[in-house]
């Protein structure tokens, strides 16, 4: 286990330039690392799912992945699972402690599509993307973009319940969805 002191942190931001440049080289690494354990298992394991909490991170380091694999010669498809929430009902919506609604709650997505979409891809399928609104918090439902999986291409798909054991449960048994992630980000605040 790597254990990082506080004195270590503070000595190194001491010079501001040096840490943040320092910091963007360890991240840089990282990409280059899932990038190409992407690459080995493309072929058997065509997503890529990274997960963490609201403002972590997870649509940049997709990005940063997916023009990594781009310079590897590896296409990839992007899919937020933001947009898989369902139009919310104030009436039957979870709620948070304080009563506001929870949008952070899996009980907001639409599992069936979201599972439907992603064994699809797996598959090598077409499937139309959702969009939801959060303005109107209202989901569009399949009649957006289309997307299909290109021979050696991944769908990078990032969200807060990408690794979620709920959403798990609505995956197909072929090919399950742990068996089609080829990586997976946990991205933290």
């Amino acid at each position: 286990m790597r254990v990082i002191d506080i004195e270590n942190i503070t000595e190194a931001m001491r010079d501001d330039t040096r840490f943040v440049l320092r910091c963007e080289e360890v991240f840089h690494d990282k990409i280059s690392a899932a990038a190409a354990s992407i690459l080995m298992n493309k072929s058997k394991k065509p997503l890529v799912c990274l997960t963490g909490p609201s403002g972590s991170g997870k649509t940049t380091t997709a990005m940063k992945i997916a023009e990594a694999l781009r310079k590897m010669g590896i296409g990839s498809q992007s899919l937020a699972m933001d947009d898989y929430f369902r139009t919310v009902n104030p009436r039957t919506a979870p709620r948070t402690p304080e009563g506001d609604i929870d949008l952070e709650s899996p009980a907001c997505l639409d599992m069936d599509l979201l599972g439907e979409h992603l064994n699809a891809l797996a598959r090598g399928e077409e499937i139309h993307l959702p969009r939801y609104n959060f303005v109107t918090r209202v989901q569009s439902g399949p009649i957006g973009r289309p997307m299909r999986l290109g021979k050696d291409e991944v769908a990078v798909c990032e969200g807060i319940h990408a690794l979620n054991d709920d959403c798990l449960l609505y995956t197909s048994p072929e090919p399950t969805r742990q068996e089609a992630i080829s990586y997976a980000v946990f991205c933290l605040k």
